[in-house]
């Protein structure tokens, strides 16, 4: 085998070790930075109304972003909870459209619009008020609040 092959095959198993501990992190749960305080069970109170995540069960936490998913799990932040209950349940219902969907982020958003709109909680009046409060968010590093995931948005709701 030449150095050439070798270098190849270094380079594959270097690879393949880096996804495999990325993946490992993936099952380990939540990080140390998301310390939960609270176990919320699987039909948490959000925004005025019971919600339910496909059996997942749901966590206050510690951590700077609003909701985050494991495997089998929601984690909320407590400032979740002082967000107006349309913004609350939007949250919600988009990390548990990750669940169910993975990390797409237009997918997950489409998603959680058609859930809303047949749960009968997201209306276009409400959409309106939601993408305004996102707009003047500062957003994340998965959530920009930009003006293309406002128009996709407004996309689906046209298409529920």
């Amino acid at each position: 085998m030449g150095n050439t092959s070798r270098g190849f095959w270094r380079r594959c198993v270097s690879r393949l070790a880096i996804v495999g501990s990325l993946f490992a992190a993936t099952l380990a749960g939540p990080a140390a930075a998301q310390e939960i305080v609270d176990d919320l069970g699987t039909l948490p109170a959000v925004g005025g109304a019971q919600v339910f995540c496909g059996g997942a069960r749901t966590y206050v936490a510690r951590m700077d972003e609003l909701a985050a998913t494991y495997p089998g799990m929601i984690l909320v932040s407590r400032q979740l909870f002082s967000l107006p209950p349309l913004v609350q349940r939007y949250v919600y219902t988009h990390a548990c459209s990750h669940l169910m969907l993975g990390s797409d982020e237009v997918a997950v958003d489409c998603h959680t619009i058609r859930l809303g709109r047949y749960q009968g909680w997201l209306t276009p009046a409400s959409l309106g008020a939601l993408t305004r409060y996102l707009a003047s968010s500062p957003g994340t590093w998965s959530h920009a609040p930009d003006a293309r995931r406002e128009r996709r948005m407004w996309q689906c709701m046209q298409k529920t």
